[in-house]
């Protein structure tokens, strides 16, 4: 599933995603994110196939697995395309800015939930809506928690220590929402489509603040 996450994310004409970082979560805790700017590391070495072996092969170098350079000493990763750390630390290891509080939001999207206790994130169908509801400018910066209804949770204080790295504090409010039942690659093929064309931010802007809850403040 992570080569395909990655074709669905990274593999975009016209660089649409280029400022878009792509993370995965395992269930000791630790992140591995991953840059758009991987894609033209493999380009420059005509690699840019968006094959299992090149991706798989690209994200071992490029978090410094030594057994995988060996096997493949013509393929070099840049230094922070590819990053491994915790929630805790994630800004810091990736040397990024801040976002800003105040035009941000942070999404819990559960892949396959009913939309009964959630929202549905329809983004066509909520951005009309949200246009004659919501005046306020919409979010600039979205950071989107995927996980699959019926699949391991992500880890315990994940979300706080996510919300305390990012934004600097705790209890940042978290929006639930669903989606319908699909894999998680083509869940972000969706909503790479929906930002492409400036429907994701009106459609979170609409459904946004009723359904907002806050995760566990503490992080221990």
């Amino acid at each position: 599933e992570i080569p395909r996450c990655c074709i669905s994310h990274l593999w975009r004409s016209r660089g649409a995603h280029h400022s878009h970082l792509l993370s995965f979560v395992f269930a000791n805790g630790e992140v591995l994110t991953v840059k758009p700017d991987m894609v033209t590391c493999l380009s420059r070495q005509q690699r840019a196939a968006p094959t299992e072996q090149n991706i798989v092969k690209a994200l071992r170098i490029g978090f410094g697995d030594r057994t995988a350079q060996r096997r493949d000493t013509w393929l070099k990763i840049d230094e922070g395309c590819v990053t491994r750390s915790r929630a805790r630390n994630l800004l810091r290891r990736l040397g990024g800015k801040r976002p800003k509080l105040s035009s941000s939001t942070f999404c819990d999207l559960h892949v396959g939930g009913d939309g009964g206790e959630s929202p549905r994130l329809d983004a066509y169908a909520d951005a009309v809506g949200g246009l004659e509801v919501m005046p306020t400018r919409p979010a600039r910066d979205v950071v989107m928690l995927l996980h699959q209804v019926g699949d391991e949770d992500f880890p315990d204080a994940f979300r706080a220590e996510l919300a305390a790295s990012l934004f600097g504090v705790t209890g940042r409010p978290v929006l639930n929402l669903t989606f319908p039942l699909m894999s998680l690659h083509t869940a972000i093929s969706l909503l790479g489509h929906y930002g492409y064309v400036g429907a994701l931010q009106m459609a979170l802007q609409a459904v946004g603040r009723p359904a907002a809850r806050r995760p566990p403040s503490q992080t221990g």
